[in-house]
């Protein structure tokens, strides 16, 4: 039996399509405060990719939390806090 044949098949990531807090609002209607303010909350997960200093969101998350689907794990932002909240 080669290695090959043995080894599972590579299955690609679904690509993620990450919004700023900008597009966010604009997608959902809502001010960029509102978003920051949920998020902030803890009702919108976003991130905060290593060595960025801008908060993103994954549109599936997004439209999980619109449809009242949302699920929110505690550790997305790396520190626990959402940068920028209440500016």
């Amino acid at each position: 039996m080669s290695p090959q044949s043995s080894a599972r098949p590579l299955r690609k990531a679904a690509a993620r399509r990450w919004l700023s807090i900008r597009e966010a609002a604009e997608y959902t209607g809502f001010s960029t405060r509102g978003i920051r303010q949920h998020i902030a909350n803890g009702n919108l997960p976003a991130y905060l990719p290593r060595g960025s200093r801008v908060l993103r969101i994954d549109m599936r998350d997004l439209e999980d939390w619109l449809t009242g689907e949302g699920r929110v794990p505690s550790a997305h932002l790396g520190n626990g806090k959402a940068a920028g909240a209440g500016r």
